[in-house]
């Protein structure tokens, strides 16, 4: 259908689709300025709340083992302010007193596990190691011996030997550390020969209140857990976080960036001037250009250019009174965040068009609404004429097409359903059965219908014993219990006064047909309490299916109508009687023999099915119907 512009039209759509452009090219603009604002401010913030993140994750790791130090040699100052003479009344120096400290010191250790050890300055040596897989004692009792190593679950318990080694502990780095420095010291991080992993060492000379050594107390920091912490962090899409001592050699890195490289038979650490990550290697770099030590500021903020972008740079110093030096570098690339605020700015434009779109088929909505209501109107009054039920109507307008559409609503109900039983009239039942079989006829369904043919028995009687009300209560209550048989997609009619057909669209065979009946049979069967007068209703039934006994209505209705008859209880005849009955005498001799049974009326209460009842359901099929 061609659509052509009117002036009217033009007046209507042309100012709202300008102004929506107008507030959307407004929006995107003004979205934009304030965006980069926001998002440099977002960055500062983000290098802030990353750093003292990480610096606070770094104080508490690297506090753990002078907490373990002083567990097992207590600094005298932190009981009595200098009172330095009563270490002695604090610190054990047998290698027993000492092992009952050590293995309280491990239990304290992070993850509940870690190995403290003590060595004496002539040669001894005990140490304490808790793992996951359990507890072990190092042991050397003299200075010529071997060391031992004992499964152990307690001060003083040796289990099994594991293994023995030559191991002098004056010799190791720590040790060397410790005397050198006269005070709790860090070691270099290095590459520790069994796990494979960068590991730390705290070691602490023990002496007594007249300054003589007895020997040094250590703990080792495996950093693995302070590498996969830092490897988890994401500050941007290609943003990157490491820590490097004061060689520039790397500690930790997000990104996965390998930290130890193999060298021949060696492992040895990674420079990150030389790692595999670009951005690692070129903040470094671009730091190492600018840093003068001269000038040592704890957080220094720098921008380079790296790959036709900038990058935002934060240093940090990590600083520890036990000589720890390192520096804790996050660099994020401007486009991480211009590249979000871009990608706002086309989301932006793609909203603008998209309400620009959406004004003018709004504009084009309002300008048919009138004709699609007109058409809705016809379409439905096309409906009503197959004895379709028409889709809802927009009944809540004001105007002559509102008025119009809840008078087809309430024409939907009177000429497609009948009011007193709320199941399809005989006209439209017909009108529904003729399409169904005619889809049939025309090949688009192979599956065999059925139509079941139903008249009350005695009908006459009730109402001539109970009055029209009671009967068209019996007629309406029948229609209800007949409704719970059918299913979805079959349906029922009143086809005359008190006859009933159903219309089953799809059936396997005859049988299946069949339990339909007999569930009919089985609703009806039950007395019928109406304003407290019990009734009793049965029916004669009749089924014809296709196409075995015929294609069309008229022919299904003949046969079944046939069948019926011959389910009603015949009166008994003389012997020699040869002439049939036909169908108006067989109804009267029935309603004559009915009468003779039962005059009675009764009077019980109106506990089971009612008015209130039948009502409800009525009404409750009458819209199933109409959907």
């Amino acid at each position: 259908m061609t659509f052509r512009f009117t002036s009217l039209r033009t007046a209507l759509l042309l100012p709202s689709v300008g102004l929506v452009l107008l507030v959307a090219i407004a929006i995107g603009a003004l979205s934009y300025v304030t965006g980069q604002r926001a998002a440099a401010a977002f960055v500062d913030q983000l290098l802030r709340d990353t750093t003292e993140r990480v610096n606070e994750k770094i104080q508490a790791y690297i506090g753990t083992p002078a907490m373990l130090l002083n567990v097992v040699a207590p600094d005298a100052d932190t009981f009595v302010p200098a009172a330095t003479a009563s270490v002695d009344e604090l610190t054990e120096y047998s290698l027993e007193g000492i092992e009952r400290r050590l293995w309280l010191a491990s239990g304290l250790a992070t993850e509940g596990s870690g190995y403290v050890y003590y060595a004496t300055v002539d040669g001894r040596f005990i140490g304490v190691n808790r793992t996951a897989a359990g507890a072990e004692v190092r042991e050397k009792r003299a200075a010529a011996g071997e060391r031992l190593i004992y499964r152990s679950s307690g001060p003083g318990l040796r289990g099994d030997e594991l293994r023995r080694d030559r191991f002098e502990p004056q010799n190791r780095p720590w040790y060397r550390a410790a005397v050198a420095g006269a005070s709790t010291v860090w070691s270099p991080v290095y590459v520790d020969a069994t796990t494979k992993s960068l590991t730390l060492t705290l070691a602490k000379p023990v002496r007594d209140g007249k300054g003589v050594m007895h020997g040094v107390v250590a703990t080792d920091l495996p950093l693995k857990q302070l590498a996969e912490f830092v490897g988890r962090l994401r500050v941007s899409d290609n943003g990157v976080v490491f820590i490097v001592d004061a060689k520039g050699e790397l500690v930790a890195a997000s990104q996965n960036a390998p930290l130890v490289a193999k060298t021949g038979p060696a492992n040895t650490r990674v420079n990150a001037g030389e790692s595999e990550v670009t951005l690692i290697r070129e903040a470094h770099r671009a730091f190492n250009a600018i840093h003068d030590p001269a000038v040592e500021t704890n957080t220094q903020r720098l921008s380079f250019a790296a790959e036709d972008d900038n990058v935002d740079v934060s240093v940090t110093k990590i600083n520890h009174a036990s000589g720890l030096d390192w520096r804790m570098v996050i660099a994020i690339p401007r486009s991480d965040y211009l590249g979000t605020l871009k990608r706002t700015a086309f989301n932006n434009a793609g909203i603008g068009a998209l309400a620009v779109l959406l004004a003018i088929i709004l504009g084009l909505w309002v300008s048919h609404r009138i004709g699609d209501d007109v058409r809705r109107l016809s379409d439905a009054t096309r409906l009503l004429a197959q004895g379709e039920a028409p889709q809802p109507l927009n009944v809540e307008r004001e105007d002559e097409l509102g008025a119009m559409a809840r008078s087809v609503g309430e024409l939907s109900s009177v000429l497609l359903t009948d009011p007193l039983t709320g199941v399809f009239n005989r006209s439209t039942f017909e009108k529904r059965a003729t399409a169904q079989l005619e889809r049939r006829r025309a090949g688009m369904s192979e599956v065999s219908s059925a139509l079941i043919f139903i008249d009350l028995n005695g009908f006459k009687r009730i109402n001539d014993s109970h009055g029209h009300s009671v009967g068209d209560a019996v007629l309406a209550l029948t229609a209800q219990r007949l409704s719970r048989v059918v299913r979805q997609g079959d349906f029922i009619g009143r086809y005359g006064g008190d006859e009933f057909v159903i219309f089953l669209s799809e059936v396997v065979d005859r049988e299946s047909a069949e339990r339909v009946v007999d569930r009919c049979r089985a609703q009806l069967a039950t007395p019928v309490w109406v304003a407290g007068i019990e009734t009793h209703v049965d029916a004669a039934f009749g089924l014809a299916i296709t196409p075995d006994n015929g294609k069309t209505l008229s022919v299904l209705l003949s046969h079944a109508d046939r069948a019926m008859y011959g389910d009603k209880p015949q009166p008994v005849s003389p012997p020699n009687q040869q002439k049939s009955l036909s169908r108006e005498f067989v109804r009267a001799e029935k309603e004559l023999i009915s009468q003779s049974e039962r005059a009675k009326n009764y009077t019980k209460p109106m506990h089971k099915e009612g008015f209130g009842e039948s009502a409800t359901t009525v009404s409750a099929h009458r819209h199933h119907s109409a959907a």
